[in-house]
């Protein structure tokens, strides 16, 4: 193995607050989100970073709205992939889809969500939405994300039409209902936001061994395994690829330095702790040498990025369009 190789992707953990508790302003974040592409990161993440230390969002810590800022940054950081950290326990599915939706719509098809749940009450303070019960919310969770993708289908690709001669904007044949009635909710739709660039903009979770990655595992496209040694690695890195019983996806390694990928079936590396000024720079003078640019321009989205291909929208999935024929093609 090459000395020092750098990993296929590399992507940044950044934390709504700072090393001593305290919430980081927008131009904080702005400076640490602009230091990470300088970098050459294929993404970063913005949240609350217990989120990828095996432990609950913590609302003692709550930082800005990761997809607010995020919304804010995207013209400003061109290439990199931007990942939102929001809670599925909490969440407000309609909401949550439409920020997402914008994210991925400012940065041009770079956006993602990094999906996370609490199992106790720690999100109790930061909502007023009623917590299902202890045991019930990873299948809350699970709820919540099946009804996110499905609001990003309500409108199909070609919905706008914009024809002027007729002042047509929409043809509202092509947006739909989702009807979602199940067990947590009821969300009748349709989203107030077209399908997103993505389709369905990137969805991770963390995979630590716990109840919530084995719910939310199967319908995530990207997974941040949290783990101790390289077996354990690449034994929940399998397990994710398994329950996606074919469908592409990427797992990153959680970890504190750049370095060899340690494990079997793991795609990059995911950096916590480096982002500090000083843990950027040392990032820049380690990574550099060894990584070189990224592959990505300034139309690449994050789906290209990772290798993974855009859905086809579910209402035209029986017989398809030339629009999603299109889409497939570049994906």
């Amino acid at each position: 193995m090459p000395e020092n190789p750098r990993p296929t992707l590399l992507g940044i953990a950044v934390d709504t607050v700072d090393p001593n508790g305290a919430p980081r302003t927008a131009e904080d974040l702005r400076t640490l989100v602009l230091g990470a592409a300088a970098a050459g990161v294929h993404l970063v993440t913005l949240g609350d970073r217990s989120a990828l230390d095996g432990g609950p969002v913590r609302p003692d810590r709550a930082g800005l709205e990761p997809a607010s800022v995020l919304a804010w940054l995207a013209p400003q950081v061109p290439r990199l992939g931007l990942l939102a950290v929001r809670s599925a326990t909490r969440a407000e599915p309609y909401h949550l889809s439409r920020a997402i939706a914008t994210v991925d719509y400012v940065s041009g098809g770079r956006a993602g969500w990094h999906c996370v749940a609490e199992l106790d009450d720690t999100g109790a303070v930061v909502s007023s939405h009623p917590a299902p019960a202890p045991q019930e919310r990873a299948e809350h969770a699970v709820e919540v994300v099946e009804v996110v993708r499905g609001l990003w289908d309500t409108w199909e690709d070609d919905a706008c039409v914009r024809e002027v001669a007729t002042g047509r904007y929409v043809d509202p044949a092509r947006i739909h209902r989702l009807d979602h009635r199940g067990t947590h909710l009821a969300i009748r739709g349709p989203s107030a936001t077209p399908r997103p660039p993505q389709g369905h903009p990137v969805v991770a979770v963390t995979l630590d061994g716990g109840p919530v990655a084995a719910a939310l595992g199967p319908l995530a496209d990207l997974g941040f395994v949290v783990a101790d040694t390289p077996f354990e690695a690449a034994a929940r890195a399998a397990a994710f690829r398994a329950a996606a019983d074919g469908r592409p996806l990427r797992a990153l390694l959680v970890t504190d330095r750049v370095g060899p990928v340690p494990a079997d079936g793991i795609d990059g590396l995911l950096l916590t702790g480096v982002d500090t000024a000083e843990g950027l720079a040392a990032l820049r003078s380690e990574s550099r040498p060894v990584a070189g640019p990224t592959a990505t321009t300034a139309t690449t989205t994050l789906r290209q990025t990772l290798g993974l291909p855009r859905p086809v929208n579910r209402f035209r999935a029986a017989t398809g369009t030339p629009t999603e024929a299109a889409h497939a093609r570049t994906a």
